[in-house]
């Protein structure tokens, strides 16, 4: 019964609106109650497979097409340090050392990652990401664009140790990596800290 009254109502509106004797100010006066006429009689119903959604006020005006759902309520991101100070950080944490990541040589900065899953894991959780998941080929990735290039004269803070798979060292503009310049102190405000060395250290 709602289709058969407001199905001519709705799709008749052009012809209605360029009748001869239709003024500006009789128009609008329909096409209000028309529009209360249409809220009240199963707009969705009416129109069928359109699925078409009003969102009328109090006064039956016309404001747009409502949004569908809730907004999402993203946890609150800590500011993140560089990679680079990321993997020092796990260097000097007790539950990261040596279960994902251990010293080779730390007089050379010379490193060696041992669980590439749960290195890449970690840093996914530190940046909340929720749409994307982390693995260690992306974060490698972003590994590269903190290595230096010897031939082009740059310097970095990354760079890879030849002819060794996950072996790294810390590069010339690294600092603060070494036990004697970083104060380890307990971490008790972030979880993945595990009560050890804070991962969002940038001291």
């Amino acid at each position: 019964m709602a289709g058969i009254i407001c199905r001519p109502l709705f799709f008749d509106l052009p012809r209605f609106h360029t009748h001869r004797w239709t003024t500006n100010r009789l128009f609008p006066f329909f096409y209000t109650e028309i529009l209360k006429c249409i809220k009240y009689l199963s707009f969705s119903f009416c129109l069928g497979p359109l699925q078409l959604k009003l969102n009328l006020g109090e006064s039956g005006q016309f404001h747009g097409v409502g949004k569908r759902g809730r907004p999402r309520r993203h946890a609150i991101k800590v500011p993140l340090p560089p990679i680079y100070v990321f993997i020092r950080n796990l260097l000097h944490n007790e539950y990261y050392n040596p279960r994902v990541v251990s010293w080779v040589n730390e007089s050379f900065g010379v490193f060696r990652v041992n669980n590439t899953n749960e290195f890449a894991k970690t840093w996914g959780l530190m940046k909340s990401n929720r749409g994307v998941k982390m693995n260690y080929e992306k974060l490698s990735r972003a590994m590269r664009y903190h290595y230096g290039n010897a031939k082009q004269g740059r310097k970095g803070h990354l760079a890879m140790v030849k002819e060794k798979r996950l072996f790294y060292r810390f590069g010339e503009l690294a600092v603060n990596w070494k036990s004697e310049d970083v104060k380890n102190r307990p971490c008790l405000k972030h979880d993945l800290c595990k009560d050890s060395f804070c991962l969002w250290s940038k001291e």
